[in-house]
C-alpha cells in the first residue's frame, strides 16, 4: 500500500537521448569561457537564460541555488530586473532571498504556478535525465518534500544547478528515503529487507549529533513536516536484489513500501541543467521523460 502523501512521478517512455551544447557560440545557449567563479557564473547564465522580468521563480536549496538568489537580488537592486518574485522551498531560501532583496510569495497560496524553479543537484545523471537531491545536511538539512513538489507539479521549468563532479555515468551512493516519523521502525525494517545486500539504511542524525548509528543517535532529524530521513548507502550505483536496477524500478519498489513518502530521486522532471564548469558555465538540455536504459549494458558499452 503506497503512503499517503506519496510523490509519484510521472515517467512517460522517451525514446532519445538528453543533448548537450558544443563548444562555445556553436550552439543556440550560451557559454562563457574563463570563469573566475564558476558557482558565480553559473547563477549568472541561470539568471540570463531562465529568468524574465515579471517571473515567478522557484527558490532551492545548496550553494548554487545561494548563488542564484543573490544574482536575482542584485540585479533587481539594479533594476536589470522587475516585478520579479520568489517561492522558497526552505528556512535557508527564504533566508537568502530576505537577505537579498527577493521579494517572496508564500508557498501555500492557492494555485501556485511558478515559471522556472531551480535546485542543486546532488548528483545528475545526464543521459538518463536522472538527479538525486537531498543528500547534503549540511548547513541546512534539505526541504525535501518541498523540493519534490515544485519540481513535479508546481514549476512550468524545473532545471538543476550542478557542478562537474556531481554529473556521473550511473546514480549511486547515498539515496534519501522520506518516511512517516509514526511507525518509522517497521517502515525501516521493510527498507531494509527491500536493499538487505545492496544497501545499510541509517536514519539520519541531526548534523553534529555525537556517536551516530543506524537509528539516527540520540538526535534524528526530524523534517518540518514531521518526517523521518532514511539514507539508503549503496556501494557504486543502484542495485536492486544484487542487480544493477532502472531508477524507475528502485524508486516504485520503495514507494510502494507504507510509510514510505518520496524519495530523492527525479526521473524526467528537469528540462535543463546549468553546469558550473571552471572553463564557462553550460546549459545542457535534458529530455523530460524518463529515458529507459539497461544499466548492464550501458556499463559495458
Amino acid at each position: 500500500m503506497l503512503a499517503s502523501g506519496s510523490l509519484r512521478h510521472a515517467r512517460p517512455h522517451l525514446h532519445g537521448a538528453a543533448w548537450t551544447h558544443g563548444p562555445c557560440r556553436r550552439a543556440a545557449v550560451a557559454c562563457r569561457a574563463g570563469a573566475v567563479d564558476p558557482k558565480k557564473d553559473c547563477a549568472r547564465l541561470f539568471v540570463d537564460e531562465f529568468v524574465r522580468n515579471g517571473s515567478l521563480v522557484g527558490l532551492g536549496t545548496g550553494s548554487l541555488s545561494v548563488k542564484v538568489i543573490e544574482e536575482i537580488g542584485q540585479r533587481l537592486a539594479k533594476r536589470q530586473l522587475e516585478g520579479v518574485r520568489g517561492v522558497a522551498t526552505g528556512l535557508v531560501a527564504a533566508t537568502e532571498a530576505a537577505f537579498h532583496g527577493v521579494p517572496l510569495v508564500p508557498e501555500n497560496s492557492e494555485g501556485l504556478r511558478v515559471d522556472v524553479a531551480f535546485e542543486t543537484a546532488d548528483q545528475l545523471d545526464v543521459a538518463r535525465s536522472a538527479a538525486i537531491i537531498g543528500v547534503k545536511g549540511e548547513p541546512q538539512q534539505p526541504a525535501l518534500l518541498r523540493s519534490l513538489a515544485m519540481a513535479q507539479t508546481q514549476a512550468d521549468k524545473f532545471v538543476l544547478l550542478v557542478e562537474p563532479k556531481d554529473m556521473v555515468p550511473q546514480l549511486g551512493g547515498v539515496l534519501p528515503v522520506l518516511i512517516e516519523s509514526e511507525g518509522w521502525e517497521e517502515c525501516a525494517e521493510e527498507v531494509d529487507d527491500l536493499v538487505i545486500g545492496d544497501a545499510e539504511v541509517w536514519r539520519r542524525a541531526v548534523p553534529g549529533t555525537p556517536n551516530p548509528n543506524p537509528r539516527g543517535g540520540d538526535n534524528p532529524y526530524t523534517s518540518p513536516e514531521g518526517h523521518h530521513l532514511l539514507d539508503l548507502k549503496f556501494e557504486g550505483g543502484f542495485k536492486l536484489f544484487g542487480e544493477d536496477t532502472e531508477y524507475a524500478a528502485l524508486e516504485d519498489a520503495l514507494l510502494d513500501i507504507e510509510g514510505v513518502v518520496a524519495t530523492g530521486m527525479l526521473l524526467g522532471v528537469a528540462s535543463a541543467a546549468v553546469v558550473a564548469d571552471p572553463s564557462g558555465a553550460r546549459v545542457v538540455q535534458l529530455a523530460t521523460a524518463q529515458v529507459e536504459f539497461d544499466l548492464r549494458e550501458a556499463a559495458c558499452g
